[in-house]
């Protein structure tokens, strides 16, 4: 069984962070077994980031390549529907190429109430992270995410135009889903683990900004977040 490494969860999400939610999400639509393994300390990981898997032994970070490693039909824990071996890198580059995980999704590393535990994952938790260590973690985590938004050029902007990119990129996803059940359809797939869960992260955070108001004005967008909800996280407390 896959074991999930994952930052723990908070705002009503099963994991705070979106790319930790994007693929529990994914692994919920393939209906795989997997356990989640609340994690805080993303240094753990062989990338030094979470999420990331144990399969079996198989070891690896990156929710883009987890999602890549697990769509193979070598794979020996997978048996994958076809839209997720056609599909593995469309969700990958929305996700990279998108601004949205910059702009809207939450920077802040703190854990939040546990949730119950869903159909297919069971939830263990790793020793938790010394009290003296906390603020070392949270500086290095605020440290990277602010080196990250300025590599990815969006911490090189003002506050106005973050939030004028970011509405946009709401609006082009609203326009992209229209009045579909899911992005492709009537049936989820796998962009609809990565629209949900930026989509989600924005929603969850209780602090309004631009990006945030714009998408809870977009009816068919916060219908759709609830939609995914629950269809992967049924009876459970997710946005």
């Amino acid at each position: 069984m896959i074991k999930l490494y994952q930052f723990p969860p908070g705002w009503g999400l099963p994991s705070y962070s979106p790319f930790c939610l994007k693929l529990e999400t994914w692994l919920r639509l393939t209906a795989l077994p997997y356990e989640v393994v609340d994690e805080p300390d993303p240094r753990k990981g062989p990338k030094a980031k979470l999420p990331y898997i144990d399969d079996g032994g198989t070891v690896l970070g990156d929710s883009g390549l987890i999602i890549d490693y697990i769509s193979r039909p070598s794979t020996p824990s997978t048996s994958m529907p076809t839209w997720s071996r056609a599909g593995a890198a469309w969700p990958r580059r929305w996700a990279t190429s998108s601004r949205t995980a910059f702009i809207g999704a939450p920077s802040s590393i703190r854990a939040g109430p546990s949730r119950p535990t869903g159909k297919s994952s069971s939830r263990s938790t790793s020793p938790p992270c010394p009290a003296p260590l906390r603020p070392l973690i949270a500086a290095l985590a605020r440290r990277s995410t602010l080196g990250s938004l300025r590599s990815q050029g969006v911490g090189r902007h003002s506050a106005a135009e973050v939030a004028a990119m970011g509405c946009r990129d709401i609006a082009a996803v609203a326009d992209l889903l229209g009045e579909q059940d899911f992005m492709l359809g009537d049936q989820p797939s796998g962009i609809d683990a990565t629209a949900y869960a930026f989509l989600a992260a924005i929603l969850a955070v209780p602090i309004e900004t631009p990006v945030r108001q714009r998408l809870r004005q977009s009816e068919n967008l916060t219908a759709y977040c609830r939609r995914l909800r629950e269809h992967c996280f049924p009876g459970e407390n997710a946005v």
